[in-house]
């Protein structure tokens, strides 16, 4: 039996990521009002330098507010945590008008553009939706040179879309990467709006919402920026095969209901090459 890899202990921690350049454009729907505020607040509680942050809207006016929070939430979570893990990008936050297919389009395209103008480097999308018949007609917004696209691949059994497009080739498997995604070992969030009809503060949120900006930054931080997803794949997958120490392997784990989403040795269909042991892997 193989002995357990020394990780790092989040209690032992006393230092925090000092990386990123280019940009991160988090793309959200709906309007976050009290954003920069909290992105300042969080940064000072976790010794965080102030970021570079800008609040951009897709449609060109303001977009309304989410009634629930639950959008203000994501983005309050998607800024923080890309920040966190690369503090010295210039992180984007392009707001669409609605949750609609057509308004975060629009968004995504800016995105990019912001990305690819402002030195390269990552659009992270923590949001999806259940495959569709004519999704490869759109996986075509996934291109622009000089961006790498981060989608999460979601919570439940089965890859959502965009995370499945076949943005990286039709013989891509996903997901291609793995986080902690445990609701049950969340990361702290401040978001200061109302929230389910209740007060705002500091919320502990899990799941793969974690996951892409959080890949985004550490993807950011390496400072090799790819020059498309496909790029980005090319590099992670050879190093997974020709290099050792640059991936922590999952063998053990539960993805869903069918025998190909459990974790095995090797790439899966649970976890793809693993999780990522430093930035030596891109």
């Amino acid at each position: 039996m193989s002995r357990p890899k020394t990780g790092c202990n989040p209690n032992e921690t006393t230092q925090n990521p000092t990386g990123g350049s280019g940009a991160i454009a988090v793309v959200d729907a709906f309007d976050t009002r009290n954003v920069a505020v909290d992105l300042a607040a969080f940064s000072s509680q976790f010794g965080l330098p102030p970021a570079d942050f800008t609040v951009v809207y897709a449609s060109g006016t303001q977009p309304a507010r989410d009634p629930s929070g639950g959008w203000e939430l994501e983005a309050s979570l998607d800024i923080e945590w890309a920040h966190a893990m690369a503090p010295n990008a210039r992180i984007f936050l392009v707001e669409a008008k609605t949750n609609s297919f057509s308004d975060i389009f629009t968004a995504v395209i800016l995105a990019a553009n912001l990305v690819a103008t402002n030195g390269g480097g990552d659009v992270s999308m923590s949001f999806g939706s259940d495959e569709f018949t004519q999704e490869t007609l759109v996986d075509g917004i996934f291109t622009t040179p000089g961006v790498v696209y981060i989608a999460s691949s979601g919570d439940s059994p089965g890859v959502e879309w965009p995370s499945a497009a076949e943005m990286v080739g039709p013989a891509r498997g996903t997901p291609d990467f793995s986080f902690d995604a445990n609701p049950n070992t969340g990361v702290w969030v401040l978001d200061t709006n109302l929230f389910q009809g209740g007060p705002g503060g500091w919320f502990i949120v899990g799941g793969t919402s974690v996951s892409a900006p959080s890949l985004a930054g550490i993807f950011n931080s390496a400072g090799k920026f790819a020059t498309s997803s496909q790029a980005e794949n090319a590099i992670i997958y050879r190093h997974m095969s020709s290099e050792q120490g640059n991936f922590r392997d999952i063998i053990f784990g539960n993805c869903g209901l069918n025998i190909g989403n459990f974790a095995r040795s090797g790439w899966d269909f649970c976890t793809g090459v693993g999780t990522d042991i430093g930035l030596g892997g891109k």
